[in-house]
């Protein structure tokens, strides 16, 4: 007597064709063509679906600048 999961998809529900998967280009596992993000290692399938990263540098500098030219004009 086995015991299923009843949370478990039925087989006949699942999508059978293999043809829309592909190894991920990190972890090598097989992903749905479609998808932005593997679900085995987390990562970015390409760079056009990554978010956009803040320049925190560039930021810090200007704000530094700032403070340092407000110091100067109204020190």
């Amino acid at each position: 007597m086995t015991m299923e999961d009843p949370e478990a998809p039925d087989p006949s529900d699942m999508d059978q064709d293999d043809d829309e998967t592909e190894p991920c280009p990190y972890c090598g596992k097989p992903i749905h063509e479609t998808v932005e993000i593997c679900h085995h290692c987390g990562k970015y399938i390409s760079r056009e679906d990554e978010p956009a990263k803040t320049p925190w540098l560039a930021i810090g500098v200007v704000v530094l600048l700032l403070i340092v030219f407000f110091i100067l004009s109204f020190g």
